[in-house]
């Protein structure tokens, strides 16, 4: 019984200490893994290596801040995952901000 228990204990450390170190060397290595039938959210390696050669910086900006509908909302989310995929992929020559289009009027 004390037996199995040390035995235990040492397949959960074992398991804990195997998470630990692959949450450590997969925290060195950016990759995206695409699971849809079209390849919908992949990035082409030529925009990668475009935006990979960036020589000097990039600033975006997005009118699309403030109360929209849902569909504006789920277009702002889903540029938003996309630009920060490529400021990832841009060594931080890209930047971004989000403004309201509606800012500032009366």
């Amino acid at each position: 019984m004390v037996n199995r228990r040390k035995k235990d204990i040492f397949y959960l450390a074992t398991f804990i200490a195997l998470v630990f170190a692959l949450n450590l060397i997969s925290s060195f290595f950016f990759t995206r893994i695409d699971f849809t039938k079209e390849k919908r959210f992949t990035i082409s390696p030529i925009t990668k290596s475009l935006l990979f050669g960036l020589k000097g910086d990039i600033q975006i900006t997005v009118y699309l801040e403030g109360d929209f509908p849902a569909g504006f909302k789920r277009l702002r989310n889903s540029t938003k995952d996309l630009l920060n995929d490529f400021k990832a992929y841009s060594s931080g020559n890209l930047r971004y901000n989000f403004v309201n289009p509606l800012a500032g009027s009366t």
